[in-house]
């Protein structure tokens, strides 16, 4: 359990794609600790454990991080 509640959604990077209509591109990207970090109660920024949700269009994706 997160030891507060980050906002729901956060924009962490995007790429604009020009493609016809039913067009498709493979895409790949990383994900830091930077990526997962929020403002903690002590106004500094950590990363916890825990599941996270990636959301592409309509697609979705979870993965547990593990905090060092």
């Amino acid at each position: 359990m997160a030891s507060i509640t980050p906002p729901i959604k956060r924009l962490r990077a995007f790429k604009k794609l020009d493609l016809p209509p039913y067009g498709s591109e493979k895409v790949s990207f990383s994900i830091s600790a930077k990526d997962v970090a929020f403002v903690g109660t002590d106004l500094d920024w950590v990363t916890e454990s825990g599941w996270f949700d990636i959301s592409i269009g309509d697609k979705k994706a979870s993965f547990y991080y593990t905090a060092e």
